[in-house]
């Protein structure tokens, strides 16, 4: 076996164990086989740092579990015209609000309100005070301020998207991917050429800024970005899918990073072979590899798109943010989680067991999750608690409603507290069991 970028013989001495997506931004699919040490450590410190650093924001947002015990990185944000470390772990009330620079090729994130962390309260105190005596000299509250926890603070912070790094840290990946399944001979003239220039361009750090970009150039005849809504499955997720297309004539993966940005490259122009896909998807939140049989079709219709990734950048970056962010003024609350127990009851004539309750929400809740970003703080890790209290109120929901069916069935005619029913009845023993309490933790208040 050979390293699929330099060709030098794979040994025990020399082969690397490679993490196809980086462990970096919780990357765990990983095989041996695939890259020397000498590779790895040379895109480790060019493509890897540099796709991470595109992601270092999304990534302390949602701060996935990583292997050997790595920890997200800081990043650095304001308070005022105060500089701020922030660490991974905090909590967010709102969801970003985000400006866009496209003449500088930067996205601004302003507006992120965090919940106390409290080692860094001391510090955050300070500032605070700093802030708030230059801004106010001569504020009667300004000790009582102080005095007070700080409950929220408002920070900001700037990311800076380079295209050219995504697109060279997408492409290591495919490739990898390729080789862990044993069809890197898929490659055509066109991509094996462009393939065998990734190390050489890494190798020539002093000018690999400026060659990354004709690089970058050439890579856009085999790209096309695909359009996010078709993996918004309610779930959030690395991705690569592998196809082969015996109707098209074309073989193509598709790579996704936080179902943030997924770009398709084409690996032969003129595929001749059977019908073949392998699709790995890795939910990020249960740290799990889920199934997902997306349609595919339509990756490699739009080729325009190429040329204005910051639109994709700016219609995206709201998905994966709100798997750990929500407004503060949220519908996710009583009255919806009773609609739904009122749908289970309609759909199902017989009571329900705990399991297949459970199997029930399960599923109405993922539904839910693709459209209403206040469901995606839910994963699917959550159902058991979240079912186990919810049961209780389905029981006295469905034996309510059989209550009501049967006064019909005798008297021809509705029971008066029928209308009451609702407000009074199933909603007092949801706010009993405290429901409200419990998304709480999730609307992070």
């Amino acid at each position: 076996m050979k390293c699929v970028f330099c060709d030098a013989e794979l040994n025990k001495d020399n082969d690397s164990l490679e993490h196809i997506i980086p462990n970096s931004l919780g990357g765990k699919l990983k095989s041996k086989s695939i890259i020397c040490k000498s590779c790895n450590n040379t895109l480790g410190e060019t493509i890897d740092i540099n796709l991470y650093n595109n992601f270092k924001f999304i990534d302390f947002v949602i701060n996935p579990l990583k292997d050997r015990n790595t920890k997200s990185s800081y990043i650095k944000a304001k308070i005022g015209d105060d500089d701020i470390q922030l660490y991974p772990g905090l909590e967010y009330h709102s969801n970003p609000k985000i400006v866009s620079n496209i003449k500088e090729n930067k996205i601004s994130i302003s507006q992120i309100v965090s919940k106390r962390n409290d080692d860094n309260d001391d510090n955050l105190l300070k500032i605070a005070k700093n802030y708030i005596n230059k801004k106010f000299p001569n504020s009667e509250y300004k000790t009582e301020f102080v005095k007070q926890p700080l409950d929220m603070r408002t920070v900001s912070n700037t990311m800076r998207f380079d295209f050219s790094d995504l697109i060279l840290g997408y492409l290591k990946i495919a490739i990898c991917f390729c080789r862990l399944n044993n069809k890197d001979d898929l490659f055509d003239d066109g991509f094996l050429k462009i393939k065998n220039k990734i190390i050489d361009l890494c190798k020539n750090k002093s000018d690999y800024d400026k060659n990354k970009l004709s690089f970058h150039d050439e890579l856009i005849d085999k790209s096309y970005i695909v359009e996010q809504n078709i993996f918004q499955s309610g779930y959030l997720t690395h991705r690569i899918h592998l196809v082969c297309d015996d109707v098209l004539q074309k073989a193509f993966i598709v790579v996704g990073i936080y179902d943030f940005l997924h770009i398709a490259f084409v690996l032969n122009d003129n595929y001749i072979g059977e019908k073949y896909r392998v699709d790995y998807v890795f939910d990020i939140l249960t740290a799990r590899e889920i199934r997902d049989n997306i349609c595919l079709s339509g990756c490699l219709k739009e080729k325009s798109n190429m040329n204005n990734p910051q639109k994709h950048i700016m219609n995206n970056i709201h998905y994966p943010l709100s798997f750990k962010s929500m407004e503060k003024e949220s519908t996710f609350n009583v009255d919806f989680m009773f609609d739904i127990i009122k749908d289970i009851c309609k759909e199902n004539i017989n009571q329900l067991s705990f399991d297949d309750f459970k199997s029930e929400l399960f599923g109405k809740i993922k539904d839910i999750r693709i459209n209403n970003a206040d469901f995606r703080l839910i994963n699917d890790l959550n159902i058991d608690e979240l079912a186990a209290i919810l049961y209780p109120a389905y029981e006295e929901c469905f034996n309510k409603i059989n209550k009501i069916k049967e006064y019909i069935l005798e008297n021809f005619s509705f029971p008066k507290e029928v209308f009451d029913f609702e407000d009074k009845y199933i909603k007092k023993v949801l706010h009993i069991i405290s429901v409200e309490n419990y998304f709480k933790t999730f609307k992070i208040s």
